[in-house]
């Protein structure tokens, strides 16, 4: 199977909370001119999906819908995203967060390196 790889700005804003969060509040602690230099690298390997203010109804709805509750609401971002460019498959290894939503199909990344 042969997919394009995309990302949206929501998951490099996410990058740099993670990177540059101190290890014992559960990040890796990088300085800031690591992750840019990081992002930079990170950026080549995907086809870049813009930020619009068609996003907004559509996670509104997401919200809504799904009766979404505190820090969930920002991967119903993530998914209002996917549906504002028509991305129809996630691929991440938190398959539990994003189960809820059907409007995607979630892949897991050893399952799509074994084929299973």
């Amino acid at each position: 199977m042969r997919a394009e790889l995309c990302i949206v700005p929501q998951s490099l804003y996410e990058m740099w909370v993670v990177l540059t969060r101190p290890a014992s509040d559960n990040g890796i602690g990088m300085q800031p001119t690591e992750v840019k230099a990081e992002m930079d690298r990170t950026r080549r390997f995907f086809r870049f999906l813009d930020d619009n203010s068609k996003i907004f109804p559509i996670w509104e709805t997401l919200v809504t819908q799904y009766a979404i509750k505190g820090k969930p609401a920002h991967d119903a971002r993530l998914v209002a995203a996917m549906v504002c460019h028509g991305i129809e498959q996630l691929l991440t290894f938190n398959r539990t967060d994003f189960t809820r939503f059907t409007q995607i199909t979630i892949l897991e990344p050893e399952k799509v390196i074994t084929g299973t």
